[in-house]
């Protein structure tokens, strides 16, 4: 067959497919594709299981995440990996790799680089440290880092503000938000020349930018948790009950700070949302047809969501769990990598700085009576203020958490993280005592309204149960009594200084941390202050100083009984009467050769938290 015979040939045969009946073909439907997409939130900076706060093991931390997610990439390896932020914040490694070795890179970086992450967004703590630290991470990190509503102060986009991975043939689209009660909580220095703009808005803008660039599937990544959760969040199903009978825990304290159920409502066209922020676990809830999910905090988990998407790119169906850490192995593969950050951070939390003569107890205990605790914050903070040139006459603190305590006998830096978790700084503001007042009534709405007839079984049954631990202050400087018998808002039934009452028109000066002097915790009134100071050194910090150089902390020194709770009879009612005057000795004594001396890593821990204010000899 010559070359003009064989065209010919050619040409009648495809004259001849083109004739056959469509019908006359086979049809085979194109089978739906899975899309798994997996999201960490909340991680700050907690890499190996362990519990810096407890100084134990603790099924957390990216190595025991990471086996989750090797399980799951086994079934399918193109899954998409992300993480909702507040990331690089929150244990002693990180603080001290962002403060001590900012050369280095971060250990944050390093981990999610090597777990192969395809994104993040970006979280409130991650300012704690400042532009630079962040702008760091975000050049070390292999994935790209979003927030589409952080926005430079003329609007523009300052961080990427979505990606569109190609997932199975499927184009996901992934929008990055965050919460925007920043400059609330911030230092106004760590967040110069941004704005945070509404999210649900600037959501409704991008969405359908994303799809006209072929985005059929939209995820919203979300440093944001719901304003309004179900009663009892533990029982079986209650994520997936009607969302308008849920009810306000009153965690809140900034207006749309959660905005997740709002960006549900708004925008539809949102197939995934994947919340943060909250730390609640939402194994799925859907709102308006959005799939909702959030993974708890510090790697306890991640949440899974699996679509199923049909030959146009149309979810078609979606389910989200919760994939738990508990008794799961950490993968040794991420313990190995992170091992020089983890040997270095052991060795700083675990360095000696004093001894305590006897119990400084914390928890509950420490938050309805009076003790040396909150007492031994307070006395911090006066002394910060008082060398930085601003003496204070009133302090508050808060206890933040049920674990920190100072127990009789050596105190580390693992105990001052304990009691002080955050890397709050202190400021000094002048308030009148109209504002101390307000400030007074708000804190007093940690309790619910006690009835004597009544009683609850214990401490816990007191609590309102809508206000979070950390927002119960206690003050030095005044006496106060607080009558939780009454309603909210009519409390305060004794606020003297130096045995008189307090007028409105008076003014003090106060010592508060960063979070509280900004309004934080619903405490708006403190804005109405006057700043006279802020530090640039933590509280947390100071407080390791404060505590070498007098290497014995004595209770008793810093317990005064300056307020309580009423009606009479309550103490006796719930628990028996207010203790006594903590117990004193000088028989514990700090253990120098183990303050002095530090090995490996951990050794340039002396330089930076004993003492500014004398020299430490180190071997």
């Amino acid at each position: 067959m010559n070359i003009r015979t064989r065209r010919l040939f050619n040409l009648l045969l495809a004259l001849c497919v083109l004739v056959i009946p469509l019908s006359a073909l086979p049809v085979h439907a194109q089978e739906p594709t899975t899309i798994t997409i997996l999201e960490t939130s909340d991680l700050h900076g907690h890499i190996y299981n362990w519990d810096f706060f407890g100084n134990t093991e603790k099924d957390q931390g990216l190595a025991t995440v990471s086996t989750l997610i090797k399980q799951e990439r086994a079934a399918d390896p193109n899954l998409l990996l992300l993480d909702g932020g507040d990331t690089i914040q929150g244990t002693p490694l990180v603080y001290y790799y962002n403060t001590q070795m900012p050369g280095e890179t971060n250990p944050m970086a390093v981990v999610m680089n090597a777990m192969d992450y395809d994104a993040m967004t970006i979280g409130n703590h991650e300012y704690n440290y400042g532009q630079g630290v962040l702008d760091k991470f975000i050049g070390e990190a292999e994935f790209p880092v979003l927030s589409a509503n952080i926005r430079t102060s003329d609007g523009g986009e300052k961080y990427t503000p979505y990606v569109i991975e190609d997932v199975n043939g499927v184009k996901v689209g992934v929008l990055g938000l965050t919460t925007q009660g920043i400059p609330v909580w911030e230092k106004a220095e760590n967040i110069e020349g941004l704005r945070f703009d509404d999210a649900v808005a600037i959501a409704q803008e991008y969405v359908p930018v994303m799809q006209e660039e072929g985005a059929t599937v939209i995820v919203a990544l979300a440093h944001s948790g719901t304003h309004v959760e179900p009663a009892n969040t533990r029982e079986e199903g209650a994520w997936e009950t009607d969302y308008t009978t849920w009810v306000d825990k009153g965690y809140a304290d900034v207006p749309d700070q959660n905005f997740i159920i709002k960006l549900a409502e708004a925008v539809p066209e949102i197939d995934v949302i994947l919340a943060g922020h909250a730390h609640a676990t939402i194994p799925q809830a859907t709102i308006n047809g959005v799939l909702i999910v959030e993974p708890y905090r510090w790697g306890a988990g991640v949440s899974k969501v699996t679509l199923t998407v049909d030959e146009n790119g149309a979810v078609t169906a979606k389910t989200g769990e919760f994939l738990s850490g508990e008794e799961v192995a950490p993968d040794a593969e991420i313990l190995t990598l992170a091992e020089p950050y983890q040997e270095t951070a052991l060795g700083y939390v675990n360095s000696e700085i004093g001894a305590a003569t006897g119990d400084f107890p914390g928890a509950y205990e420490a938050r309805w009576q009076d003790g040396p605790l909150a007492d031994f914050i307070n006395a911090v903070q006066l002394q910060m203020a008082e060398e930085a040139g601003y003496p204070a006459e009133l302090s508050l603190a808060a206890i933040f958490n049920n674990e920190g305590q100072f127990k009789q006998g050596p105190i580390t830096m693992s105990d001052v993280y304990g009691i002080y978790q955050y890397d709050n700084t202190l400021y000094v503001i002048e308030v009148t005592g109209d504002i101390l007042r307000r400030a007074l009534e708000h804190d007093a709405a940690y309790w619910g309204q006690y009835d004597p007839d009544n009683p609850p079984a214990d401490i816990e049954g007191l609590l309102a149960g809508d206000v979070r631990d950390y927002n119960w202050d206690m003050y030095s400087g005044i006496d106060y009594k607080i009558d939780i018998s009454k309603p909210v808002g009519e409390r305060v039934v004794e606020l003297k200084y130096n045995g008189e009452d307090v007028a409105p028109d008076q003014t003090f000066v106060l010592a508060i941390n960063n979070y509280r002097g900004g309004g934080g915790g619903g405490y708006d009134m403190f804005n109405e202050g006057t700043v006279l100071w802020k530090s640039m050194s933590e509280i947390r910090d100071y407080m390791a100083e404060y505590i070498a150089s007098r290497e014995i902390l004595d209770p008793a020194e810093y317990y005064v009984q300056n307020w309580s709770l009423e009606p009479a009879g309550l103490y006796e009612q719930i628990g028996g009467p207010p203790a006594a005057l903590p117990a004193t000795g000088r028989s514990a004594q700090p253990d120098l050769a183990h303050v002095l001396v530090l090995t490996g890593g951990s050794l340039v821990v002396l330089g930076v938290y004993l003492l500014r204010r004398r020299v430490v000899k180190t071997k």
